[in-house]
């Protein structure tokens, strides 16, 4: 089984110039770093046991880039682009300008990618797997709708949800408890980015019955 989304979004890297840092990297957490002659900047990505992948990139290009993405899998996008700093994404990744916190669900689609040139980019994106979405509800709620993305907030906004999004970009390279600490932030980001089940916007059937105290005539 291929790590989460980790193969087709460093395929991405090769045409935006970033060469792998393997000085500092170390498993589950890959360093890219572009090259001089193109533009300066990092690619972090986290790899969490094949369910998660988290993104965190900080560049300027010195030429505008654009490319067609193509999704084959079910995934949760969680995205944040600090104000002032936001990429021009089209499609999965994030609406223009956007500054705030999206969440989306994702399902086999073609994505417009675009970087301008001489611009700053930075930005967080957590992309988790269906499977490990799924699990979060059954376990918060010990049932999952089939239609369990519909609990997601579409832009939810927090001091706690900015909070933990900072310290997952702060989150040391090397550290001998970092798995188990992202995936408490990402459990407590899941929770903050989802409707309590009776609240979500589509409504699930509660069937009722009413005895003959509870009618009217």
């Amino acid at each position: 089984m291929e790590p989460f989304w980790g193969k087709e979004a460093s395929c991405l890297l090769p045409p935006l110039h970033f060469s792998y840092s393997p000085r500092q990297s170390s498993p589950g957490n890959d360093w890219y770093q572009m090259i001089s002659g193109y533009g300066r900047g990092t690619v972090r990505m986290i790899n969490y046991h094949k369910h998660f992948l988290i993104i965190i990139g900080d560049f300027r290009l010195k030429y505008d880039f654009e490319r067609l993405a193509y999704i084959f899998r079910d995934f949760i996008d969680i995205s944040w682009e600090p104000p002032h700093l936001a990429p021009r994404f089209g499609s999965w990744m994030g609406a223009p300008g956007q500054s705030a916190v999206t969440c989306r669900f994702i399902s086999h689609k073609t994505a417009y990618l675009f970087f301008a040139a001489e611009k700053p980019f930075r930005f967080i994106k957590i992309l988790i797997s269906k499977e490990y979405f799924d699990a979060f509800i059954s376990g918060r709620y010990d049932i999952c709708p089939p239609d369990s993305h519909c609990l997601l907030i579409p832009q939810p906004s927090s001091p706690e949800l900015y909070l933990f999004l900072q310290q997952i970009h702060d989150c040391p390279t090397e550290c001998a408890v970092r798995d188990m600490y992202i995936e408490n932030k990402i459990t407590e980001i899941l929770t903050l980015v989802t409707h309590k089940y009776n609240q979500a916007g589509t409504p699930y059937h509660i069937p009722v019955h009413l005895d003959s105290d509870d009618k009217q005539a």
